[in-house]
């Protein structure tokens, strides 16, 4: 920790993304811990896309609270715990090794009312526990509605379709893709279809958190 650090815990200490707690250092404090809603393997398996998406929790209760006041009250200390804890995730399931990391971009409309990525946030936190750097490989190319919003599967695949482009070719790379939140697997998809296009060798997908199942019809995710 250098001084600038130092003094920002001094005047603002860290405290829990899902219950508030001043703690003793950025994490998430052992009760919540233990109690956060965390998904199921079948969760992690997208049924639209026959893809896998590693998460360490599920998007419920205080951890939808916490992506919430991330995304849209600028909670933006939030991202260092939610990085982390989906850094671990990758380490228990043994998806490490990759070669680049890099992230589900918001639409250049978006992020200027926003003033922040939170998946680029959540991305750089998870890339630093492995000592990579975080690379911006994708634009999204219209800031089109949330895909969560369409009411079926073939309209959230067709909202996406063609609307990520790859900034660079790669190399046979091993990448991994980072999201917020991962809700129907449409986006994810679109986006590593696109960074294989480019030549990516492989593409592993990742998210802070999952949209249960059973709180989307069967299968709805991001």
């Amino acid at each position: 920790m250098d001084v600038r650090d130092a003094v920002l815990d001094l005047l603002f200490p860290p405290k829990c993304p899902l219950c508030g707690r001043v703690i003793a250092e950025v994490g998430f404090c052992e009760q919540c811990l233990a109690s956060a809603p965390r998904p199921e393997r079948e969760d992690m398996d997208l049924r639209e896309s026959g893809l896998h998406c590693a998460a360490p929790f599920r998007y419920e209760g205080a951890v939808r609270r916490a992506l919430v006041g991330l995304k849209y009250s600028g909670h933006i200390a939030y991202a260092r715990p939610f990085g982390e804890a989906l850094a671990e995730t990758l380490v228990r399931e043994g998806l490490t090794g990759v070669h680049r990391v890099t992230w589900v971009p918001l639409g250049d409309k978006r992020l200027k009312s926003r003033g922040f990525d939170q998946a680029f946030l959540i991305a750089r936190h998870a890339a630093a526990v492995f000592e990579l750097p975080t690379e911006r490989l994708l634009k999204k190319l219209l800031d089109t509605p949330p895909v969560a919003r369409a009411a079926s599967a073939a309209e959230r695949r067709a909202r996406v379709l063609g609307n990520y482009a790859a900034l660079r070719p790669l190399s046979g790379e091993r990448v991994l893709l980072i999201d917020d939140i991962c809700t129907s697997g449409a986006t994810m998809a679109e986006c590593r279809r696109t960074l294989l296009a480019a030549g990516a060798g492989e593409v592993l997908l990742a998210a802070a958190a999952l949209t249960p199942r059973t709180q989307s019809g069967g299968g709805k995710r991001n």
